[in-house]
């Protein structure tokens, strides 16, 4: 996967691969207080939470200098981070929620075939979560939502129908 990397100006830097986001903070040109964005996404969320990046140790202990030479091609430069560098030791991540059981519930009381695809999205959640790919969970969950909705929906309006079909031919005698 490759992600831009945003400084606090709002400058965007990449797409990197998380081997070369480790390299940027190894030369210290990334600090705790970027943000990142996984390419083909629109969710900003902290440096300190893309899993896989080496950042437990202070790097610096003086201003960082500027890359200087060639940088690779579609780059616009290296992300700089200034001053002295203090990492965090432990990321805390907010839990997930799956949607499982509102997937559940909306299969068995509403629409099966739109429910048991909420049910899929729903169970592939924790597997993400246990991985450490937060976005990818967040991403699931949200459309393992949205799947048990139109299954709730889908549902309300086959019981509306019914109940139209039921009535009307009571009420035109």
């Amino acid at each position: 996967m490759e992600y831009f990397v945003f400084d606090a100006n709002g400058n965007q830097y990449g797409p990197a691969r998380i081997d070369e986001i480790n390299a940027w903070v190894r030369e210290g040109r990334i600090d705790a207080s970027m943000h990142v964005m996984q390419v083909g996404t629109t969710y900003r969320f902290s440096i300190t939470q893309l899993v896989g990046i080496q950042m437990t140790e202070p790097i610096l202990s003086s201003p960082v200098q500027p890359m200087g030479g060639q940088f690779q091609p579609g780059y616009t430069q290296a992300p700089t981070a200034g001053g002295q560098v203090q990492y965090p030791r432990a990321v805390n991540h907010a839990p997930v929620d799956n949607h499982l059981i509102k997937a559940i519930l909306a299969t068995l009381c509403c629409c099966l075939p739109v429910g048991v695809v909420a049910i899929v999205f729903a169970a592939q959640v924790d597997g993400h979560v246990r991985r450490g790919d937060y976005v990818a969970a967040q991403n699931t969950a949200a459309t393992a939502d949205t799947w048990a909705n139109w299954s709730i929906g889908l549902g309300l309006v086959g019981i509306c129908l019914n109940g139209g079909i039921n009535v009307l031919p009571m009420l035109m005698q």
